[in-house]
């Protein structure tokens, strides 16, 4: 009876993660005391995050450690290092997807190293039920470590999908803000109160954030032409680019900032629509396959029955 319950699936998935349990909290463990011996790791700032409740809040603590371990561990500090370079594309990803979760490089570098394991986990322990064999031979260290970066690779497009989603927000929304911001300044405001009045009609969109945060630095004493920089570089959309330079360069030559954002939001929403028509033009190639398949499942449903009663 004690032979068959710890030969007994259950007993196997429940060792599995007990022990993968304890690796983790081992790994965890030993990288924190490499990242408190390193003196060239990374200052123990305070990090006021915006992690919502669940289970990202509950091992934020321990996706930190890990992300600021390898930061000790491979002189992160140092400009020239590949983490320093490969932390810092993450972390304008993150402003240019409006930081979700609060998350900064080195957490997000840690969640998706815990994500990896838990990944990998899973798909081993399944392995292990079919094949115990595999899992303890070099192919399966082999198959372990493709599925702990195919696992990375699945947390870094959450974070893809965000930033995705924002900036087609943003696109969306620039002809509109750009049309209301003409009006404001046609009608005798200067930049920055048309800019606050602009703030207050969009609301907590993507665009309406960075344009408060936009705001906000001017009013700070920031000049008009860094703030509109600083701004086109967190959204990272081409568009914002493009009508940044166009401000600029009127700022620079003196000319109207009014005629100047009302030939851009013409330009922007002439452009949308060309976006909308080349979508609409690609929709029937899109469909082509979905509807062959569908097709093609009519037809085994209805010739079947009828095949089967003609060979009867």
């Amino acid at each position: 009876m004690q032979a068959i319950f710890i030969s007994s699936p259950f007993f196997i998935i429940l060792a599995s993660a007990g022990f993968a349990f304890f690796a983790s909290w081992l790994l965890v463990h030993f990288l924190h005391r490499i990242y408190k011996a390193q003196k060239q790791g990374a200052d123990d700032e305070i990090i006021v995050t915006e992690t919502s409740e669940g289970l990202m809040k509950s091992f934020l603590p321990m996706a930190r450690v890990i992300g600021r371990s390898l930061r000790g561990i491979f002189h992160g500090d140092n400009n020239s290092t590949f983490y320093f370079r490969f932390s810092d594309g993450i972390e304008r990803t993150l402003v240019a997807a409006g930081r979700p979760e609060g998350l900064i490089a080195d957490e997000f570098i840690g969640f998706g190293i815990l994500y990896g394991m838990l990944f990998t986990t899973l798909v081993m322990t399944g392995v292990f039920m079919l094949s115990p064999e595999t899992v303890t031979s070099f192919a399966g260290l082999y198959f372990a470590f493709i599925i702990f970066i195919f696992g990375t690779l699945l947390w870094k497009s959450w974070l893809t999908n965000k930033l995705r989603l924002r900036q087609t927000s943003i696109v969306r929304q620039l002809p509109f803000a750009l049309d209301l911001l003409t009006l404001a300044m046609e009608a005798g405001l200067d930049f920055t109160s048309a800019l606050s009045r602009i703030v207050g009609k969009i609301g907590k969109s993507p665009l309406g954030q960075e344009l408060s945060l936009m705001l906000h630095e001017i009013q700070l004493g920031k000049t008009r032409s860094n703030a509109l920089r600083d701004f086109a570089e967190r959204c990272d959309v081409q568009e914002v680019r493009t009508v940044v330079a166009s401000l600029i360069q009127a700022e620079e030559l003196g000319s109207s900032l009014g005629v100047v954002l009302r030939i851009q939001a013409a330009q922007q929403r002439e452009k949308r629509s060309q976006i909308a028509e080349e979508k609409a033009m690609k929709a029937p190639v899109k469909m082509l396959f979905p509807m062959i398949f569908i097709l093609g499942a009519i037809v085994v449903i209805i010739g079947a029955p009828i095949f089967l009663m003609w060979k009867g």
